[in-house]
This record gives structure tokens, C-alpha cells and sequence, in this order.
């Protein structure tokens, strides 16, 4: 116990680290909501998930952050096996490996920002990641808007795909 009663900064750090690797318990959740909300529900879902595991990072109790952890590990239990799904159903599996890399490529230089953005947290921030925090959150709550987008271009394409048939 730390000093006011509650769990130490390494308690919650132990803690977090052993919780992580157990989103694989999500998958019966995500197993279920790409059969009943299909594919773009399910996305709808992942970014509702991650939504929620950052505004828990923006709660300033230790304690919260376990909370923070398990909507992690389930948000990226859903994040990957629902952008696998999209690619496949979408792109078909000749080309799922290379738009997979595609993506997974983009990602990793995007993840090699997060130095820099610690390292200008800590020296012109005072440590506060709260700006991070919320501009993450702002630059993600439109994903949803994105998905609404691709649900009416498919349907658009399926739309059209009939025309032509008859």
C-alpha cells in the first residue's frame, strides 16, 4: 500500500503489466459482435472501446488506471482482429497480407512519435499528458463518422453491382 492507503505507482505498474496479455478473454466477446453487428459494428465497437480506455487515462487516480489497462487489452484484442476481418472481407486474402503490412507499417512511424511527444511532455509540460490525452481523444471521436462512411459506400457499391446484374 502506498502512503495515503492506496496502491503504489509499481504496485499499479505490476498490475497493468499482468492484465495486458489477457485480451485474448475478449474473444468470445468479439467472436459475437462480428456475428450479430457484422463487420463496421464491430469496428464501431473497437473505437468505442478505445475511446473509453482514453478518457480513463484522463482520470487522475491510480486505482482508475487498472480499469484503463483492461479496456486496453480488450480494445486491442478487437482493434486487431476487426481491422484483420475488414481487410480480408474487404480486400480479399491475396491481398490481405500486403495492405495488413501497408497499415501496420503506417502505424509503427506513427508509434515512433511517441519519444518525441514524452520527451516534450516532460520538458515543456511539467509531465502533464493531459493536452496528449485529449488531443488523441478529438483526433479519434470522428473514426466513427469514418465507418458510417464506408457502411454507405458499400452499400452504394452493392447498390450498383445489382443494377448491373439485372
Amino acid at each position: 500500500m502506498g502512503p495515503t492507503g492506496g496502491l503504489t505507482s509499481k504496485q499499479v505498474t505490476t498490475i497493468v503489466g499482468l492484465i495486458i496479455p489477457w485480451g485474448c478473454l475478449a474473444v468470445p466477446a468479439i467472436n459475437s459482435s462480428l456475428q450479430r453487428l457484422g463487420l463496421i459494428g464491430t469496428l464501431h465497437i473497437s473505437t468505442l472501446i478505445g475511446l473509453i480506455h482514453n478518457a480513463i487515462q484522463l482520470i487522475p487516480n491510480l486505482e482508475a488506471q487498472i480499469g484503463g489497462a483492461c479496456a486496453f487489452a480488450i480494445f486491442r484484442a478487437f482493434l486487431y482482429s476487426s481491422i484483420t476481418a475488414f481487410v480480408g472481407a474487404t480486400f480479399g486474402v491475396t491481398s490481405m497480407g500486403r495492405i495488413l503490412g501497408i497499415c501496420f507499417t503506417v502505424a509503427a512511424g506513427t508509434n515512433m512519435s511517441q519519444g518525441p511527444l514524452v520527451k516534450f511532455t516532460f520538458d515543456h509540460l511539467g509531465g502533464n499528458f493531459r493536452p496528449l490525452l485529449i488531443g488523441s481523444l478529438a483526433l479519434n471521436a470522428p473514426l466513427p463518422l469514418l465507418w458510417m462512411a464506408v457502411t454507405l459506400w458499400r452499400r452504394r457499391l452493392s447498390r450498383a453491382t445489382v443494377q448491373l446484374e439485372s
